[in-house]
């Protein structure tokens, strides 16, 4: 989670519309085709942003997001266990892929008091 962090940060900067950097000249191609403007991929957005600002600001975030996953897999562990002694026994397949029919079928069971 730590390692991935500064590339889902910079993902969410540039799905914004967040771009502080100039862009650069380059082919269509990467060898030929006409000469266009490049923005930065993610990989050199992470390296301008870490020098512009301090490289701290990749990690922003990462307290609330780490809060976020241990709730939320808390909560689906709970969740999974509950129903799985409601519904009688799921399978491991089914928690896995949940697939349309299967939660067509438990959304009719649990509206019909089964």
């Amino acid at each position: 989670m730590t390692s991935v962090h500064p590339i889902t940060v910079v993902r969410e900067l540039i799905q914004f519309g967040y771009e502080p950097f100039p862009t650069t000249c380059g082919r269509k191609y990467i060898f030929f085709g006409e000469e266009m403007a490049i923005l930065p991929n993610i990989l050199s957005y992470m390296k301008q942003l870490s020098k512009a600002k301090k490289f701290s600001t990749l990690f922003k975030g990462l307290d609330s997001a780490i809060c976020v996953h241990i709730i939320g897999g808390t909560v689906d562990g709970y969740m999974w266990k509950f129903f799985g002694q409601v519904m009688g026994d799921i399978n491991t397949d089914v928690r896995k892929k949940q697939t349309l029919c299967t939660s067509l079928k438990f959304t009719l069971r649990s509206g019909l008091g089964g």
